[in-house]
């Protein structure tokens, strides 16, 4: 029996730009940037925040984006928050004047045992959303909160807006994207006799609606339903993750604009739990569970993860059977595609470089018009074994270089080129 090649894919920010309107960072980062809630001098706490970490000079969107903005207000939540230590209360005051740029006006009404929050200038649907708080939980946490949902749903609609399937002149399947669609699908089937083992850090689902358009069997995480009915409204099921390690799969590592939070169980308590949806789905019409990852810290739970505290998160399920799939999958694999990643996660790049180091046949393959060795990449390679800095390299030709030692080749192209290339 012929055995078949696993081929594991790390998709990545820049593979989505060769869809018609695939979002840059710096896209996204300039449109929350006017979104949000404003602080008492009617200014986006937003652009206050941005504007601070930039000191004034022009903008670098590598260093200071939409994943550092939310960082910031996610260290504001811990900074309110009674039950956990936090470094921040040691530089600010809760009274101090500084707070005047990070947080409005609001007011609380019905202070018992419970409260409404009511923030200054917010329209009813999202007030509807403050009530009934329990007096234990600080006002001002459910204020960051509140701009922290604000913020993802803009994320999740910026990503509706080129991901979506239900729109008939936008969306993956729109003409504009022929070209694309095309060659990812003679892509897949010049692979029909491999393992394609998909993680994206991406909240799109272009992947999965190729795959059906293609009639392509693979596995997401959720539960299967027998044919004819539709894949929406499916329900998680992490053992399944285990179980399925030799078919065709697609992961979402840091979560997908079409899944929805739920925040209770089956017995009506508060608990937190995925399933999966045709429509993007925003924290304004679920609400915002949160769960106590570890004792005494809490931390709201939305259907993306994105800023700097990721890692914590991906300690839930799906997420953290997600993670343990794709380390697993690293360490067994034939060859490792990382397309339009930045190497900026160092939960994702820990798992790259073990796996390089204990699997020495494992060859790998990095697709980046703008890849160049140094900065993050080179501090990865080193922990890949050891390295002779005169990288003995094969040119292929202007585009594609093959480092022998590493076992690297790089493609320095957009992923229609690669997967054009691949697929002959």
């Amino acid at each position: 029996m012929e055995s078949k090649n696993r081929k594991v894919f790390l998709l990545s920010a820049g593979a989505a730009l060769d869809w018609y309107n695939g979002p840059t960072t710096e896209k996204i980062t300039q449109k929350i940037l006017n979104v949000g809630l404003k602080n008492k001098k009617g200014e986006w706490i937003t652009k206050c925040i941005f504007d601070k970490l930039n000191k004034g000079g022009e903008p670098d969107y590598r260093k200071v984006n939409f994943e550092t903005i939310v960082n910031v207000i996610e260290d504001f939540i811990s900074f309110w928050s009674k039950n956990e230590s936090n470094i921040l209360s040691f530089f600010i005051l809760e009274k101090d004047i500084k707070w005047d740029d990070y947080i409005g006006e609001y007011a609380i009404i019905n202070l018992k045992k419970n409260y409404d929050l009511v923030i200054k200038g917010e329209s009813e649907a999202i007030l509807s959303r403050m009530t009934f708080i329990p007096i234990s939980k600080n006002p001002k946490i459910v204020y960051f909160e509140t701009l922290l949902m604000k913020i993802f749903d803009t994320i999740i609609s910026i990503i509706d807006d080129y991901s979506n399937t239900y729109k008939s002149n936008s969306g993956i399947l729109s003409s504009k994207n022929d070209k694309i669609n095309k060659a990812f699908n003679e892509f897949i089937k010049f692979n029909a006799k491999n393992i394609l083992r998909i993680y994206s850090t991406n909240y799109d689902k272009v992947v999965e609606t190729l795959f059906d358009k293609g009639n392509i069997e693979f596995t997401d995480g959720f539960e299967n339903l027998p044919k004819g009915i539709p894949k929406h409204i499916r329900h998680l099921i992490p053992h399944a993750i285990y179980l399925n390690n030799n078919l065709n799969c697609i992961y979402h590592l840091h979560g997908s604009a079409y899944w929805k939070v739920i925040d209770k169980d089956e017995n009506g308590l508060d608990y937190y739990n995925f399933v999966s949806s045709a429509y993007m789905e925003i924290a304004f019409n679920n609400g915002i569970p949160s769960f106590a990852i570890e004792k005494g810290s809490s931390i709201p739970i939305f259907n993306i993860i994105t800023g700097y505290r990721k890692v914590s998160r991906t300690g839930l399920s799906p997420f953290r059977q997600f993670f343990s799939a794709f380390d697993r999958d690293c360490y067994n694999a034939d060859e490792l595609i990382i397309i339009g990643y930045s190497f900026g996660d160092e939960h994702i790049n820990d798992i790259i470089n073990k796996s390089r180091y204990s699997n020495k046949e494992l060859k790998i393959e990095i697709v980046d018009p703008a890849f160049i060795f140094g900065g993050p990449f080179n501090l990865n390679i080193s922990k890949w074994g050891f390295i002779n800095y005169n990288l003995d390299h094969e040119i292929i030709d202007e585009k594609i270089t093959y480092y022998r030692q590493i076992g690297l080749t790089v493609y320095k192209m957009n992923f229609i080129e690669y997967l054009q290339i691949k697929s002959r």
